[in-house]
């Protein structure tokens, strides 16, 4: 059947509570792809009092199955995360409704559409009133708002949720449909978040220096202003590829990478090419993910694999006893190989991928081999953005993205960061690699990215700590 709006009602009472929420919310695409979210609501047992409160949450989706058929792909899942008969409202370990199915107005001995006692119960109506409150119900003819305002809400309580925040960032709007939700990247679904992001205030200021002739006022490489940076940031976020107002910057990266100049910096020192293949790397990437690919990103990949050390990777130590691969300029190159690889279906580059992911894997993406300890201590500190710097939450990305992922060298890590999830589900960031003050100085943002602090939520760093961990099977 055509795509219908649903509106579904999810709880839980037993052990990890949000955990369940979370990998309930991972279970559902692709068939039925999550829109929006209500706040989390912590809530009071209904009809069967003796037992732990609920979490509960209401989400706006879009499905093409049928009432019935979601109906029975909810029980699928209900299933699949191990719940089990139990009393009539009693104790569970998660609960998937279906409240809403478009227009739909059904009533059959195993289903009732729209849900026969929403309007009876206040942990539903509180949530739903979240995201429709004027969402007439087609049987009793009042709004949502309406039937809320004739139901008890005591005890219903609302709690700090990482999912929710994420909904009030714009410029998260592509990740949180496809990153984190698992919304496909090709649906329109995600061409619309990809437009909140172009739209948003954020990208805004990113490209707020931007000239007559469209390009920024400094090199590209100026950090953390200049093209190089701006785009990879957009690439990065999600704007919508092909996007013609940029291409005057993307020439100004390829040019400077291009250019005799820059030529002149790429040193051989003892039979190795000592290049900061980040730049390479990141700009080629960039001229994928931002639809600008073409012979000169070609180029620039070609360079990365004659650049190539023998261990998989690249480093600009121009000591020549220097013969171990860099962290920070392998992960770059890495990343736009394995997309490279994807886009084109060249073995070569596939290839360079899987050597270069090696230099990474080798060491559980932050372990010394020789003795299994932390490699740097900057290396398990999250942040966002993280530029050329190396950590374990970029580590994983980029893994994931090169559908490496499953390794089970990467439990370490995985393992590390899901160590650090906050009360809310979300995540902190530790450090930052940039400063909003001193713009004629090196280092300097526009931006602030979320702040830093242990226990205080950075949504830059918690979407992509969330997506990684759903990629992992771990959400």
């Amino acid at each position: 059947m055509p795509a219908q709006r649903i509106l579904l009602a999810l709880g839980s009472n037993l052990g990890d509570r949000r955990g369940n929420l979370r990998r309930a919310l991972a279970s559902l695409p692709p068939a039925v792809r999550v829109l929006r979210l209500s706040r989390l609501y912590e809530t009071p047992p209904w009809g069967m009092t003796e037992q732990p409160k609920f979490l509960n949450q209401v989400i706006e989706a879009e499905t093409e199955l049928a009432p019935h058929d979601l109906l029975h792909f909810l029980k699928g899942i209900e299933q699949a995360m191990g719940r089990t008969p139990s009393a009539r409202y009693g104790p569970r370990l998660i609960d998937l409704d279906i409240l809403f199915h478009g227009d739909s107005v059904l009533e059959t001995p195993d289903l009732v559409v729209p849900h026969a006692r929403l309007h009876e119960r206040a942990f539903v109506l509180v949530p739903l009133n979240d995201l429709a409150p004027d969402l007439v119900h087609p049987v009793l003819k009042q709004s949502i708002h309406s039937l809320l305002a004739g139901v008890k809400q005591k005890g219903i309580k609302p709690m700090n949720d990482a999912l929710f925040n994420l909904q009030a960032e714009p410029a998260l709007a592509w990740k949180l449909a496809v990153s984190v939700l698992g919304g496909d990247p090709d649906s329109a679904q995600a061409a619309r978040a990809a437009e909140q992001v172009r739209a948003s205030p954020r990208v805004a200021e990113l490209l707020s220096e931007r000239q007559a002739d469209g390009r920024l006022p400094h090199h590209p490489y100026k950090k953390w202003n200049g093209a190089h940076w701006v785009l990879s940031i957009l690439a990065d976020l999600g704007f919508p590829p092909g996007d013609p107002s940029l291409k005057a910057m993307m020439d100004s990266v390829f040019d400077w990478l291009l250019s005799a100049e820059h030529a002149r910096s790429i040193r051989v020192i003892a039979g190795r090419t000592r290049r900061c293949g980040s730049q390479e790397g990141n700009a080629a990437w960039t001229s994928l993910r931002l639809g600008f690919a073409d012979a000169r990103t070609t180029e620039l990949v070609e360079r990365l694999l004659k650049w190539q050390w023998q261990d998989g990777g690249w480093n600009c130590d121009k000591r020549p006893e220097a013969d171990t691969s860099s962290f920070m300029e392998t992960l770059l190159p890495l990343r736009a190989l394995a997309l490279y690889a994807r886009a084109s279906g060249d073995e070569r580059v596939r290839g360079a991928a899987e050597r270069a992911a090696e230099v990474f894997l080798q060491r559980k993406l932050f372990l010394r081999r020789r003795d299994g300890q932390v490699m740097d201590k900057h290396f398990v500190r999250l942040c966002y953005p993280a530029y050329w710097h190396y950590n374990i939450l970029f580590g994983l990305k980029v893994m994931a993205e090169a559908g490496m992922l499953a390794d089970p060298r990467c439990a370490p890590a995985l393992d590390l960061l899901e160590s650090r999830r906050l009360a809310d589900g979300g995540f902190p960031a530790d450090e930052t690699y940039s400063r909003t003050s001193r713009p004629d100085l090196s280092g300097f943002s526009r931006l602030a990215w979320g702040g830093t602090g242990k226990t205080k939520l950075n949504p830059f760093v918690s979407a992509d700590a969330l997506a990684v961990l759903r990629l992992a099977g771990r959400a």
